[in-house]
C-alpha cells in the first residue's frame, strides 16, 4: 500500500513539474494587422536598421511570422538599387513578443504589440 502511494506520488509530482516547464521561443505573428500595430511594429524596428523612420513589408502580418523593413526609397539621383529588404522572424517566449533580425540575430523587443503563438 506505500508503495503504491509513492508511486501515486511521484506521477502527481511529474505532472506538476511539466506543467510548470516553459517551451522557451516559439515563432509568433501579430494579432493585429491594423495601420496602428504596423507603426508602433516600425518604430521599434527601425532604429535597429539604423533609420528613424522605416516601412513594412506589404504582406498581411495576422498569420505571417516574419516581418519585412522595405529598404529606403531611391534618392533623385538614382535609377535602380540593390538593397534588399531587412526580414525579421516574429517570436514569443512566455508573454514577451520580439523580432529577431534573420541577418544579424539582433533581438528587438516589442512591448505592447500584441502577438499570438504561430499556428502549425
Amino acid at each position: 500500500m506505500m508503495r503504491l502511494i509513492s508511486i501515486v506520488l511521484g506521477l502527481l509530482a511529474s505532472l506538476g513539474l511539466t506543467a510548470c516547464h516553459t517551451t522557451g521561443p516559439v515563432p509568433a505573428s501579430l494579432m493585429d494587422n491594423s495601420d496602428e500595430t504596423r507603426a508602433m511594429v516600425a518604430g521599434y524596428l527601425g532604429p535597429a536598421v539604423g533609420r528613424a523612420t522605416v516601412e513594412i513589408g506589404p504582406a498581411d502580418l495576422n498569420g505571417a511570422s516574419s516581418v519585412s523593413v522595405l529598404p529606403p526609397p531611391l534618392s533623385p539621383l538614382e535609377t535602380a538599387s540593390v538593397a534588399m529588404p531587412t526580414t525579421f522572424n516574429l517570436m514569443m517566449d512566455g508573454e514577451a513578443c520580439y523580432a529577431v533580425d534573420t541577418t544579424t540575430g539582433e533581438t528587438v523587443m516589442l512591448d505592447g504589440v500584441a502577438c499570438e503563438p504561430q499556428s502549425d
